[in-house]
């Protein structure tokens, strides 16, 4: 576990980038990782081909539906549905951490309008996943999703939101100024236009298969995902 061969294959492997599925940095890290494997496992690597539902973002734009409104940065959240032509215009209900407690306090405030939470850390205790706050705006009928970065830095969100049904909600990631921006407007009656031009198509990847034979009759299986995000390095998303 001393070794430094795991850190410098895991900077190797950052040094791809995102690698979000579908994209050159993740063809690459995964010809990269085959003849890792090989080398670590003295053996050969397969490569079984997967077709998976593809889905690609093309653009995103938010803006305030006032004068002399600051620029709001944007990212719509993976497997998010495009936006009708001309974008979504919406009022913007601020939801605050976005709890079901929060939800439920504004019952009557959420459908029809664009629900803002604020995203958190991944591991704390008691933290609420971006999913689960997605699925809570769209079970209540909201018509679009943001969640807001917690850090400063006009630092975007990213991560995935829908699943590919037929009721997915338009969503992205924004930062933690732009929600500012958006709760100085009066935060429930802010209206936006959000205009996301997304993508999806049948698409193909490749597994990477390979055995370590032992000593015994026992098998012991370890699956990994390589593919991650593409704002960050995914170091940790396995």
């Amino acid at each position: 576990w001393r070794s430094r061969e795991l850190t410098d294959d895991l900077a190797e492997l950052c040094a791809f980038g995102g690698r979000f599925c579908g994209t050159e940095s993740e063809a690459r890290a995964r010809a990269w990782l085959r003849e890792r494997l090989a080398a670590a496992a003295g053996g050969p690597v397969a490569a079984d081909r997967l077709a998976y539902d593809g889905w690609w973002r093309e653009s995103t734009t938010l803006a305030r539906l006032a004068a002399g409104s600051p620029p709001l940065f944007a990212h719509s959240l993976v497997r998010s549905p495009a936006t009708p032509a001309g974008g979504l215009e919406a009022e913007v209900v601020d939801l605050g951490r976005g709890t079901l407690e929060d939800y439920q306090a504004n019952e009557r405030e959420i459908a029809g309008r664009i629900a803002l939470v604020r995203h958190e850390y991944m591991f704390a205790t008691g933290h609420i996943h971006r999913r689960r706050k997605y699925l809570w705006a769209r079970e209540r009928g909201a018509a679009g999703f943001l969640v807001a970065s917690p850090l400063p830095g006009q630092v975007l969100v990213t991560g995935s939101s829908g699943d590919g049904e037929a009721d997915d909600i338009p969503a992205a990631g924004i930062t933690r100024e732009s929600a500012a921006a958006l709760a100085r407007a009066g935060g429930r009656h802010a209206r936006v236009r959000l205009d996301l031009r997304t993508r999806q198509a049948p698409a193909h990847t490749e597994n990477l298969l390979c055995d370590i034979p032992g000593r015994g009759p026992e098998r012991v299986l370890l699956s990994a995902h390589i593919d991650g995000h593409d704002l960050g390095q995914s170091a940790m998303d396995n």
